[in-house]
């Protein structure tokens, strides 16, 4: 177990309590195979397992006080399993780009905090960080998972199977329905976020191959600063597609 916010090691701390290195509340977990399982009782943090014995067998487990998301292998492509709330309307928009912000520094771009923009606001920003120089990065947040939402809603719950084709070509749709309202210069001057944070059948290795393989030109065409697949943790689990 491990802090996803500073690297600290957690083995040895109680759930509960938070990071000793940085105060954080959030857990992750490597699991060197899938028969590796576990189970945390914690009140707040989101916790974070990820098996991964090879890519046919890879799963990822996401835990919080008001979801769990699961995915695992499945003969037909990939399960996800989705119970609890779904999203309310920008709820997730700050914790996407703290994760954005921590995997940015990771390859050597720093950036103080997100500043997430009202939801009154018309702007095409949804979040804004400066970087102590008078630079300014400015965030497009949209959802990898377009479709499951009302019957979650609903019922509580949903599972979907898709193969890694469909999941990228649901990944490059996210995308381009986000970019029809956005104008090139507007692109240009935004890093666009696909928040795959509670969905991680999105972030499964082979998906995120396939859609670099068949959409990654086209994905740089649209001119935006940058495009990024973000997950619940930055270390292994958030990646640049474009």
């Amino acid at each position: 177990m491990f802090c996803p916010d500073c690297g600290e090691i957690l083995d040895d701390v109680d759930p509960a309590d938070p990071c000793p290195g940085c105060d954080g509340n959030r857990r992750s977990a490597n699991v060197p195979a899938q028969s590796a399982m576990g189970s945390v009782a914690a009140p707040q943090p989101t916790i974070i397992t990820h098996s991964r014995p090879g890519d046919i067998g890879e799963e990822i487990n996401v835990g919080a006080p008001r979801y769990r998301s699961s995915s695992t292998a499945d003969p037909k492509g990939g399960r996800q399993v989705f119970d609890g709330e779904p999203p309310r309307n920008e709820e997730d928009v700050q914790l996407v780009c703290d994760i954005l912000r921590e995997a940015l520094a990771q390859v050597g771009k720093h950036w103080g905090p997100f500043i997430v923009e009202p939801e009154t606001s018309d702007s095409d920003v949804d979040a804004v960080a400066e970087d102590g120089h008078g630079g300014h990065l400015r965030v497009q947040v949209t959802r990898a998972e377009q479709d499951i939402w009302e019957e979650v809603a609903r019922t509580g719950g949903a599972e979907t199977v898709e193969t890694g084709e469909q999941r990228a070509a649901a990944i490059w749709y996210a995308i381009t329905k986000k970019s029809k309202n956005l104008v090139l210069t507007q692109r240009a001057r935004l890093v666009l976020v696909v928040d795959a944070n509670r969905t991680p059948g999105y972030l499964r290795r082979n998906v995120i191959d396939v859609f670099r393989a068949h959409y990654g030109d086209q994905a740089t065409s649209l001119g935006y600063i940058a495009i990024w697949l973000v997950g619940p943790t930055a270390a292994d689990l958030t990646r640049q597609l474009s």
